[in-house]
């Protein structure tokens, strides 16, 4: 006799919120319009970082649309090399090895770089380092309470790649293949598995686009296969984020631009749209009669 295979119900989609890959160059406004979210009542900003001073320019907009800055919470979370120790060991081996010599060494140091653990582990139970109050795990906030927001893809890219490699100075393929399979499983758990709206940061990079057989524009990240896949994973919206001429300089996102890749499903299509969260989250919930 054939078992029969329980199945599990999935979950009811009006549950899930929007998830946004946010990309753009530097200084083009992604990190300052997260705290746009804060325009919605009683909405939370739950915000992950890698880099010192991440969050600051989210803080700056709260302060400017007035929102209390204490309804963001932030959770920094650094990548790449834990000590300066730490790096003084991978370059001794370095300095004592042939390349050919390092690139044979199964172990260098890995045990100093677990920050990718470490990304995983705070998704598990979200703490805010201002005040030390816990959230519990990623998956479980109130769609209609918290936004999250990962910035960024970079510091995400550095991290897997470290916990394979250690301080490895130079991957073979084999590495490079792991370490893309785990930024595009981590992406899949961020858009999947979390219920309330989601925001990826991204830094660019130009890519040759093998289908199109032009340059594009895409999301930076590890290698070149990964990049053009990472639209698809699960993100409802993908944003450009520019910056306006002296005479408009002001903040702005794009979903129809040629030779980059963009995507929208609320939002509309067009060069220049106003960097809201909060314009974006309304929509969601009048569209799935949860208003």
């Amino acid at each position: 006799m054939t078992k029969e295979i329980e199945t599990v119900p999935p979950p009811d989609p009006k549950i899930y919120a929007p998830k946004v890959l946010s990309i753009g160059r530097t200084g083009k406004g992604k990190s300052y319009s997260c705290g746009t979210i804060l325009k919605v009542p009683n909405m939370e900003l739950v915000y992950i970082y890698n880099d010192p001073g991440g969050v600051d320019a989210a803080y700056q907009c709260a302060q400017d649309i007035g929102a209390d800055i204490n309804r963001i919470h932030p959770i920094f979370l650094p990548v790449g090399i834990s000590s300066f120790a730490a790096l003084a060991k991978t370059n001794k081996k370095i300095n004592r090895n042939s390349y050919k010599a390092l690139c044979q060494l199964d172990d260098v140091n890995s045990a100093d770089y677990p920050q990718m653990v470490n990304i995983c582990n705070a998704y598990g139970n979200l703490i805010d380092d201002n005040t030390g109050e816990a959230f519990g795990p990623a998956s479980d906030l109130d769609p209609k309470k918290y936004m999250l927001v990962h910035d960024g893809l970079t510091g995400l890219s550095i991290a897997a790649r470290d916990n394979i490699i250690g301080g490895k100075p130079s991957l073979h393929e084999g590495e490079w293949n792991v370490a893309m399979n785990q930024v595009e499983r981590f992406i899949v758990a961020f858009t999947n598995g979390i219920k309330c709206m989601a925001v990826m940061i991204a830094h660019v990079e130009t890519e040759a686009d093998h289908i199109t057989m032009e340059n594009t524009i895409m999301c930076s990240t590890l290698g070149r296969k990964l990049a053009p896949k990472i639209p698809g994973l699960g993100f409802s919206e993908v944003v450009y984020n520019d910056l306006g001429d002296k005479k408009e300089a002001d903040f702005f996102w794009s979903t129809k631009r040629k030779n980059i890749d963009v995507k929208a499903r609320l939002l509309p299509l067009s060069n220049r749209i106003e960097p809201d969260y909060s314009l974006l989250f309304n929509k969601w919930l009048e569209l799935r009669g949860t208003k």
